[in-house]
């Protein structure tokens, strides 16, 4: 995994932020299927979890507008993008203005234009786990969302275990991180935040 993050110019976010869930290393053991390569398992993926999701790949990645939305409950205000596939399905992820000022703030102090990759993975205490890093890459099949400026790259395959959600960064005593909260897909999370149930 990490040759591929090098290849793809993905730096890991425990590299620039001091936080017990990124710098301790030792996130829910994974569990992945079985698979001899990228493409097959990406292959595998699509058909099996997302009928839709070659109508969102087929043009390259995508990049959301932003519009002003309603403020749910996380910090600072939000902003909203949405998108409509094809086949109708609304693609959306809020990104809250704490986090784009996080990632703001971070590019700063590296002098970098990175965006922040989410990516949700089988494995963790609860099935599905969330995996963030910053990435100046994206692949075909990627959907951006923006806010200010800030811009938070899902893949389709992820998107669809996340869609509705909203990405904000949460300061509390024990640490700061960024986090997906209010995800409509999730039936249970565990205490670190990194971890979910699916809603069948």
């Amino acid at each position: 995994m990490q040759r591929i993050a090098a290849r793809r110019g993905i730096q890991p976010l425990s590299a620039i932020l001091r936080c017990p869930f990124h710098t301790s290393g030792r996130l829910p053991s994974q569990v992945s299927p079985p698979r001899s390569s990228a493409a097959s398992l990406r292959a595998w993926q699509i058909s099996l979890k997302r009928p839709w999701a070659f109508a969102l790949s087929v043009c390259g990645p995508r990049f959301m507008t932003t519009e002003a939305a309603r403020v749910p409950e996380t910090s600072q205000g939000t902003q909203d993008a949405l998108d409509r596939t094809e086949e109708g399905i609304v693609a959306s992820l809020s990104v809250s203005d704490a986090a784009a000022k996080q990632l703001h703030a971070i590019n700063r102090k590296a002098n970098t234009n990175n965006m922040l990759r989410i990516t949700v993975e089988s494995g963790g205490c609860h099935g599905f786990q969330y995996k963030m890093e910053l990435t100046t890459q994206m692949e075909d099949d990627d959907v951006v969302f923006e806010n200010d400026g800030a811009k938070v790259v899902v893949d389709t395959i992820s998107l669809d275990l996340i869609n509705g959600s909203t990405l904000d960064y949460v300061e509390e005593l024990i640490g700061s991180s960024f986090q997906v909260v209010n995800n409509p897909k999730a039936e249970s999370s565990c205490g670190c935040k990194t971890s979910f149930n699916v809603k069948l």
